[in-house]
């Protein structure tokens, strides 16, 4: 099943339940939240808040006919001066019903407007599943994937051949006709694993030209290599010489790496690495590149991140885990190489403040608030924010490198909860449901400061003349 739609149904299954690393407050009680510290630690130097980049669509989206709002976002490179950022959307009335992706051309931050999308993909309204009667609705979640920007050399300094192209991943997931629950799920905690769900990985080619992006044929696949595929890598995926590299969900339940390699037409799967996976349900892996090593976080049902290493990219060991409650996290890389762990730490029913957390050997120090959402600390008042989902990239903008984090805004009480969760109605909605989504909600950014740039992602042509 899609990490994103794993993880969500797995933190709202148990999200009322406190962690090992609770924080006494100064009453000598118990936090539910571990209080960061004000003094940023690590490669960053400062966060600076940007606030919301997006919020609601200029028009409602094929195939929907609720609220919908921009929520999770992911940054590539075009070219020089140019940028692409690809947003998911969210529609009210389903349980973490995401209805597709939009995307942005800009140069600075103030390009990206509603008005200005570029289709990327929707759901897909009475979708036939083979061997079943009737009609589903596909839900489309958010997109990862990689680009090779216009003008970028390889190590060697000569051009990429593949330069001016890219591949977007989208996990897709049949829901009952209503809406209601994606097929499979089940009506009782016990009966909603989530591997016995439906997915499936959609494939979308785009390119740039240096003054337009083409959105080329998406194709859904249920196989990469004659091996059926479930769920994609949640972070962008990383360079590998020529290629590029991610972490798939295979129908074995476990994560495997897959390489991409660009055949002089179109970018495609070329290996696969060994399975690896600690415990089960481990979700929304996130790789990034550290010296001579690949590293690979996931978020677990149990209440822990892990970490994985390979110093070939393909194949994975366990390296350390942390106490990680049950919220999304992920391992960014900054623009002085340093990592961070981003993510939120506290229990309860909210997501709130939006941490950073540097790596420091095998563990993490303590983090700054990249986001704090109305100063919200508890489960007590008319708020629940969920501040989640952050997923940072260097880019070049304006002239400099830049690292910036994207991440979702939304209230709990504003979104619909699975068939299986009818225990956790009554407590988030009362008697009256959910909430109409709030004008808060939306894909937001902040932007974390390095006092060096050591480790670019690309180099470009015009950088050698």
């Amino acid at each position: 099943m899609n990490g994103f739609l794993n993880a969500a149904v797995a933190g709202l299954m148990l999200l009322n339940m406190a962690v090992a690393a609770e924080a006494p407050d100064k009453s000598g009680k118990k936090s539910n939240l571990i209080e960061p510290t004000t003094q940023p630690s690590g490669g960053f130097k400062a966060v600076v808040p940007l606030g919301m980049i997006l919020g609601r669509p200029a028009s409602q989206p094929d195939g929907t006919r609720n609220i919908v709002s921009y929520e999770i976002g992911q940054g590539f490179q075009l070219d020089r001066t140019h940028c692409l950022l690809v947003a998911s959307m969210d529609e009210q009335g389903g349980p973490d019903l995401c209805v597709g992706n939009d995307a942005f051309v800009f140069s600075k931050l103030s390009d990206i407007r509603a008005d200005k999308a570029i289709q990327i993909n929707r759901v897909q309204v009475d979708y036939r599943m083979p061997g079943q009667d009737g009609n589903f609705y596909l839900a489309k979640y958010p997109a990862s994937g990689f680009f090779v920007p216009l003008g970028a050399l390889m190590d060697d300094g000569q051009p990429h051949p593949a330069a001016g192209t890219g591949l977007l991943t989208s996990v897709c997931v049949p829901f009952h006709g209503d809406r209601s629950d994606p097929t499979g799920a089940g009506k009782t905690q016990e009966e909603a694993q989530v591997e016995n769900w439906t997915e499936m990985v959609e494939l979308i080619p785009i390119s740039w030209d240096g003054a337009k992006l083409t959105v080329g044929q998406a194709r859904i696949v249920p196989e990469f290599l004659g091996r059926q595929v479930l769920d994609h890598t949640f972070s962008n995926m990383v360079a590998m010489d020529k290629g590029f590299v991610g972490i798939f969900r295979f129908a074995d339940q476990k994560h495997h790496a897959v390489r991409f390699d660009w055949d002089g037409n179109a970018w495609a799967p070329s290996k696969i690495g060994e399975p690896f996976l600690e415990a089960k349900g481990e979700s929304e892996p996130a790789i990034a590149r550290d010296g001579d090593r690949y590293l690979v976080s996931t978020r677990g049902r149990d209440a822990k991140g892990r970490m994985y290493a390979s110093a070939d990219g393909l194949n994975y060991q366990f390296l350390f885990d942390w106490p990680n409650t049950y919220s999304p996290r992920t391992l960014n890389k900054g623009l002085d190489g340093s990592l961070y762990l981003a993510a939120n730490r506290n229990t309860g029913w909210f997501r709130n403040p939006l941490l950073a957390y540097p790596m420091i050997g095998n563990g993490f120090g303590e983090g700054i608030i990249i986001h704090d959402q109305s100063g919200v600390r508890d489960d007590n008042g008319d708020k629940l924010p969920f501040v989640d989902h952050p997923l940072g990239v260097n880019l070049f903008l304006e002239g400099q490198w830049r690292h910036l984090v994207f991440f979702r805004v939304c209230d709990l009480k504003e979104r619909t909860f699975y068939g299986f969760q009818k225990d956790m109605i009554k407590k988030v909605h009362g008697d009256t449901g959910p909430i109409p989504k709030r004008l808060s909600s939306g894909l937001y950014a902040a932007e974390m400061l390095y006092d060096k740039v050591t480790t670019p992602p690309f180099a470009f042509a015009e950088e050698k003349k």
